[in-house]
């Protein structure tokens, strides 16, 4: 099997594109497409890219819980002043995301 031209290379690229957008995935759709190194198996590009999909997709529904909070900042509890609230200690701020 020959290796493609670029133009047909480009050909490919865009029926990537234009079957992953008819199938919903939005990252592998919007972004720029790379060819999979030589030594990678079919199999295992696949999966990154199934991969990269759930992360991508994930990041999205974060995203858009906040925004629809409408939560001003995004705060973690390093910046918490324990100074001001006497009832809570930095121990217990560093044991609270453990818990979870």
């Amino acid at each position: 099997m020959s290796k493609p031209t670029n133009t047909e290379m480009k050909k490919q690229i865009n029926a990537i594109h234009s079957l992953a957008k008819q199938l919903g995935l939005s990252n592998l759709a919007n972004h720029p497409f790379e060819m999979f190194p030589p030594q990678m198996t079919n199999e295992d590009y696949l999966i990154r890219c199934l991969k990269d999909e759930i992360v991508y997709r994930e990041q999205r529904a974060k995203d858009r819980r906040v925004k629809q909070a409408q939560i001003p900042t995004l705060k973690d509890f390093k910046s918490f002043d324990t100074s001001f609230q006497q009832g809570i200690t930095d121990w217990q701020l560093i044991l609270f995301p453990l818990k979870q």
